[in-house]
């Protein structure tokens, strides 16, 4: 099945949200204005990138900081944003690799003038999710990510990540312990600023948890971006 999904979606010629004729960047002009509006503009907490009045470091971080150092979004978690990227990350609908990669690089404005990063990780998936999912999501978009900001990819090989029940299917308290010791590193990472990658923050726990390996093995710094934020109240 996944490869008749992928056959079917290689010749797909119409927006994936609408099915009008999609322009070049793979979505109809309706569309990709939609999107677009989900631009996030709001002021944020910069340590978890949750939106706040003042746009200081919130009240969760300061009792109880993340292992990563800074979490930059592009978009807000909603609709048609949405069921792009559930389309895309689901139905093996490669051709929209292009488009969603141009959406994540919306995000590299809001990093600082003077990148301190010395390399880019995407969040590897599990073994078995990788084969579900039929190809690596998160290594497309940490290679636009990296190609931008003309910096090295640590290859996702070098992090081996345990299969574990998906994120999406549990709640706040099971997402947080679901993790727990599922990333281990295989490879050098010590004095390093990296920066990760991944395509939706919930509760950032996914994040935290590597960003913790990474830290124990060495690496001086960790910040991420992701596509899209979830939200408090989104969950």
């Amino acid at each position: 099945m996944k490869i008749l999904n992928l056959i079917k979606n290689l010749s797909l010629a119409d927006c994936p949200l609408c099915h009008e004729t999609a322009e070049k960047n793979g979505l109809c002009k309706a569309c990709w204005a939609d999107i677009l509006a989900l631009h996030e503009t709001r002021p944020v907490c910069p340590v978890c990138a949750e939106p706040n009045a003042s746009g200081a470091v919130c009240g969760a971080c300061l009792k109880n900081p993340p292992n990563f150092d800074a979490l930059y979004a592009a978009f807000r978690y909603e609709e048609p944003f949405v069921t792009l990227v559930h389309r895309w990350k689901y139905q093996a609908a490669l051709p929209y690799s292009g488009t969603i990669s141009a959406l994540i690089k919306l995000v590299l404005p809001k990093l600082p003038p003077q990148s301190p990063f010395d390399c880019v990780m995407s969040v590897p998936p599990s073994a078995q999710r990788l084969i579900e999912h039929g190809f690596d999501h998160t290594a497309i978009l940490a290679n636009a990510v990296a190609k931008q900001l003309d910096l090295p990819i640590i290859s996702p090989k070098l992090i081996e990540r345990q299969h574990r029940v998906p994120q999406a299917s549990l709640n706040r308290k099971q997402r947080m312990s679901n993790l727990k010791n599922s990333f281990s590193v295989h490879g050098n990472v010590a004095d390093k600023h990296i920066l990760l990658i991944d395509d939706v923050a919930t509760t950032g726990s996914t994040l935290n948890e590597l960003s913790g390996c990474l830290k124990k093995n060495g690496a001086k710094a960790v910040s991420a971006v992701v596509l899209s934020r979830r939200y408090k109240d989104e969950r």
